[in-house]
């Protein structure tokens, strides 16, 4: 599998599910975790959002990337932190104290991306997701060619 195509899988981990088409789905809108979701199509449903349920979202987004953070290494949270910033990553106080929907909808989008990035670099990926599939193929695959 490309590496291209790997980055694109659906991980699911937050719960959040939204219908999109990802490249592979062949133009079959699939059920989709917010941050797996293309980003027009994340930007787009967010927007269709409430504030309370921006804010909400963001929350639920806080936990996910909690629960990511405790699985990682000292040294990869080390090496997270030069990349992000200190202190927590993710605040969802600060999506309560934003005004305008649009600079909720930002912070939301870059909570997506953030723990997209992280799910990338160390293939977090839930149980049963297309991207757990994905590399229990890909490490069998590797075992048969040793």
């Amino acid at each position: 599998m490309k590496l291209e195509t790997y980055k694109l899988l659906r991980r699911n981990l937050s719960g959040i599910y939204i219908f999109d088409t990802l490249p592979q789905d062949n133009g079959r809108k699939q059920p989709t975790c917010i941050e797996d979701c293309t980003e027009p199509k994340r930007i787009q449903w967010l927007f269709s959002l409430e504030k309370s349920a921006l804010t909400r979202t963001a929350q639920h987004l806080t936990e996910t990337f909690d629960n990511i953070w405790k699985y990682l290494f000292p040294q990869e949270k080390e090496q997270l932190k030069r990349i992000f910033g200190k202190g927590p990553l993710l605040k969802n106080r600060r999506c309560k104290i934003v005004t305008e929907k649009a600079d909720q909808v930002e912070i939301i989008n870059r909570y997506c991306k953030i723990i997209k990035h992280i799910a990338n670099i160390y293939h977090i990926a839930a149980k049963d997701s297309e991207a757990a599939l994905a590399e229990r193929e890909l490490d069998h695959d590797q075992s048969i060619n040793k």
